[in-house]
């Protein structure tokens, strides 16, 4: 018994010289203020709660090292717990090796409360009865099918790609990519629409451990010469298909969101989740919307609010925006126009004339 209180007393003492000796680190750590942090841009000093960091020396992030230059020198303790299930134990990492600093005249109430936007708009579809229906083999072989995707992997990472958000998605490894046979067939939209619905599932997991950008790839092998009419009336014609399918299967469409392709509000949903789509083929009058075959990108509409909730989407916004700039010579006109237009406006990346309506009508949901 005397043996245990020893011991006990022995580790009581151990705990009480640590937080003494914490305690006293802290104390000594030098303040600076909001303005300093943020001379401090370029040397990578980023806030979270009041204590201060240098990043200058991290050599790897799982975001890409890109999120941090672009939040360099401000407060970033409501995105930090917002990304970071595990902030604490996350935080005490950082403080180990890259804490520098307090912020003088710090107010606990001015920090944020996290929202965890993405982490309370989870959805999840039982496949199982989908995955029982057989859908035929596509006409490629798997080698094909891996060269296709490292094409485009290789394709998202080149320095011209101008979307940071699908640069961080394939560094995080929180996408999928499938490649599929004729776009707008019958073949091809059948497994397409069962590997969304699979990839939504993953996409509400890689959300709970807080992955914030996530992006599903279809590859087309077919048709490969294509005017941009021609690839825009066959990416709305998939499209349709893809929602008459989800209608059958009974799904509703996103609540969050306008199922008028002409509404401000639109966004194309499957699975009960909304998507913007992004659509890229080798004809693309943009450089950046270029690519060896036609391509279809589904991109979370929800991902966009949530960049919005953390104060990240402007910002995200004039990066994507200047490195188009940069590629292209101009800012793709369709993004240009006032919020009240359709996100439909941007689909495939062809200019806009006036007058133009999609070619796309939302059906009424048939019970299964």
């Amino acid at each position: 018994m005397n043996i245990i209180r020893f011991t006990v007393l022995i580790i009581v003492k151990f705990l009480i010289k640590l937080f003494t000796l914490r305690k006293q680190k802290n104390e000594q750590l030098p303040e600076y203020t909001k303005e300093d942090v943020a001379k401090h841009e370029k040397d990578l000093w980023i806030v979270i709660d009041n204590d201060i960091y240098c990043l200058l020396l991290m050599k790897n992030h799982s975001g890409g090292l890109e999120i941090l230059q672009k939040f360099a020198g401000k407060n970033v303790t409501r995105l930090f717990y917002e990304i970071h299930l595990n902030g604490k134990q996350n935080k005490q990492l950082l403080d180990q090796k890259y804490r520098i600093g307090k912020i003088s005249s710090y107010n606990n109430n001015e920090r944020q409360e996290c929202k965890y936007y993405l982490k309370n708009h989870l959805v999840y579809n039982d496949m199982t009865k989908y995955n029982e229906i057989e859908t035929p083999d596509e006409e490629n072989d798997v080698e094909t099918s891996i060269n296709i995707k490292q094409q485009f992997r290789d394709y998202i990472f080149c320095k011209n790609f101008p979307c940071i958000n699908g640069r961080i998605a394939f560094k995080r490894n929180s996408y999928g990519i499938g490649v599929y046979g004729k776009l707008a067939c019958k073949k091809a939209t059948n497994q397409l629409w069962k590997d969304i619905l699979n990839f939504i599932n993953k996409q509400s997991d890689l959300w709970k451990q807080g992955h914030m950008f996530t992006t599903y790839v279809a590859c087309f092998k077919t048709p490969i010469f294509l005017t941009e009419l021609m690839f825009e009336d066959l990416l709305w014609k998939q499209l349709q298909m893809l929602h008459e399918i989800d209608v059958t299967n009974g799904f509703e469409w996103d609540k969050d969101y306008a199922n008028d392709s002409m509404d401000a509000d639109f966004g194309f949903s499957l699975g009960r989740r909304s998507f913007f789509i992004v659509g890229l083929h080798p004809n693309s009058s943009r450089k950046a919307r270029r690519f060896i075959m036609p391509v279809i990108v589904f991109n979370s509409h929800h991902q966009f609010r949530n960049l919005k909730e953390t104060n990240m989407f402007t910002k995200v916004q004039t990066t994507v925006r200047n490195y188009d700039l940069n590629h292209n010579g101009s800012i793709n006109p369709n993004v240009l126009s006032n919020s009240t237009d359709s996100v439909a406006f941007e689909y495939s990346g062809k200019k806009i004339e006036p007058g133009w309506i999609p070619k796309f009508t939302a059906v009424q949901r048939k019970e299964v």
